[in-house]
């Protein structure tokens, strides 16, 4: 029955990676909580993973986890350790399901857990061939195209790939939201890069537009804000506001719980992001985006949202300088037909209900 199924999530999340390996879990795992199963996660050393509300999850293995000092570089300790913690759960096997989202997976990852689970799969956007898993699911866009003869997963023998922006793995937060009525001109722009808060790149963005911040203002005839949200485990609030305290103009925000972050994007007119999950966050509310580069496994995903018209690419992060960036932004704002016809493509693409169509995917694959 699927009420008794078990749902393990191992995932990762720091300083360097951000957030959001923990944040698509927490979300997959919610739409299996949905359909009646009982869901672990498991985040290794990150204790913002204990931040989801605890009507949410159940927290055993990422307490454990913590309390060990798993530690995110040594991956012969870090499965070691998960197997040690599976093997005190309870529960039959045959009804255990294991998704895997971590960069160190190996097919020896998946065949020690095999021993634990009936089904093991992983979540993919870094081109893994592991053709021991019973699953993957790539939620990024243009993902699916590697489905197709000649693309990367054609001859990988996993029985079931999941592949597309249709499988995108937002909270319930981003669900079936109203169309975005976008304004004539750029009032509010947000800033974000993720929770990490990679090289520094939260400063340079905010110092790049705040040089042209006059134009902005300029081209809108009204005062314009330019919001900025910093990351889960980027500098601490109090820096950012003592830094800025005294420019009007500049709204800083703090570690912000998840529907306050989604309240907030639906106010923004245009937004300068990271090239990750976050993108299909603002893609659900219709916001504009200009798309940063800041780790590999995003130039294909923010490639293929460029190509389709989603975004506006700024490139990779160490091509980008403050010339080139801020005649992208200013051009964005000019351009108000890029704009309402990027609101209403990313829209249609995001619907917020991909980690419903991947939970019921897994479980009638799991059933048979």
């Amino acid at each position: 029955m699927v009420s008794m199924k078990q749902i393990y999530l191992i995932t990762e999340g720091n300083p360097i990676l951000g957030m959001g390996h923990v944040t698509r879990c927490g979300a997959l795992a919610e739409a299996f909580r949905e359909k009646g199963c009982q869901t672990f996660l498991v985040a290794g050393e990150s204790p913002v993973s204990m931040d989801f509300p605890g009507s949410l999850l159940s927290y055993p293995l990422a307490k454990a986890c913590q309390q060990g000092g798993w530690q995110q570089q040594d991956t012969r300790d870090a499965l070691a350790k998960v197997m040690g913690l599976m093997a005190l759960q309870a529960g039959d096997p045959e009804e255990k399901v294991m998704v895997l989202d971590r960069y160190d997976l190996s097919p020896d990852w998946v065949l020690q857990l095999k021993h634990t689970a009936h089904q093991v799969g992983y979540l993919d956007d870094y081109h893994h061939r592991i053709s021991e898993a019973d699953f993957l699911v790539n939620h990024q866009v243009g993902a699916e195209e590697e489905l197709q003869p000649g693309g990367f997963y054609e001859n990988l023998s996993i029985p079931m790939k999941l592949a597309g922006g249709q499988y995108a793995l937002l909270r319930n937060d981003f669900r079936d939201l109203p169309i975005k009525e976008l304004g004539e001109t750029v009032l509010n722009v947000l800033i974000m890069t993720g929770g990490g808060n990679q090289k520094g790149w939260q400063e340079k963005l905010l110092q790049w537009t705040w040089e042209i911040y006059p134009k902005l203002e300029a081209m809108a005839s009204k005062p314009v804000t330019l919001h900025l949200l910093t990351g889960a485990q980027g500098p601490l609030f109090h820096t950012w506001e003592q830094q800025t305290q005294n420019l009007q103009g500049i709204q800083v925000y703090p570690r912000m719980a998840a529907d306050q972050v989604a309240a907030m994007m639906k106010k923004m007119d245009l937004a300068i992001s990271a090239g990750g999950g976050t993108v299909y966050e603002l893609a659900a509310w219709g916001v504009p985006t200009l798309a940063l580069v800041l780790a590999e496994n995003q130039e294909p995903f923010v490639n293929a949202m460029e190509k389709r018209g989603l975004v506006r690419s700024l490139g990779g992060h160490k091509r980008l300088d403050s010339q080139y960036y801020q005649k992208m932004l200013l051009s964005a704002t000019e351009d108000l037909l890029w704009r309402q016809t990027s609101s209403r493509k990313m829209q249609r693409l995001v619907d917020g209900r991909g980690p419903e169509r991947v939970a019921a995917a897994l479980l009638a694959n799991n059933n048979r």
